[in-house]
């Protein structure tokens, strides 16, 4: 049996206009539980991560109007 890669993988999330955004939630596709939130520079890391998984980002805008 061979041990399968692992790697971590980083990143910065933003809008179209380089805003940062907080709260993203960044998950492994398949793997319950593993996964992370953005901070509030926008910013993941996640850590030990098969090789070849797919990460899946979801993030739910809030508009205020007046």
């Amino acid at each position: 049996m061979f041990a399968q890669e692992k790697i971590d993988v980083a990143g910065l999330i933003f809008d179209e206009q380089g805003t940062e955004l907080i709260g993203v939630s960044v998950q492994v596709k398949g793997s319950q539980g593993l996964g992370v939130v953005t901070d509030i520079d926008g910013r993941f890391k996640l850590t030990g991560i098969p090789t070849g998984s797919r990460l899946v980002f979801s993030y739910i805008a809030i508009c205020h109007r007046k």
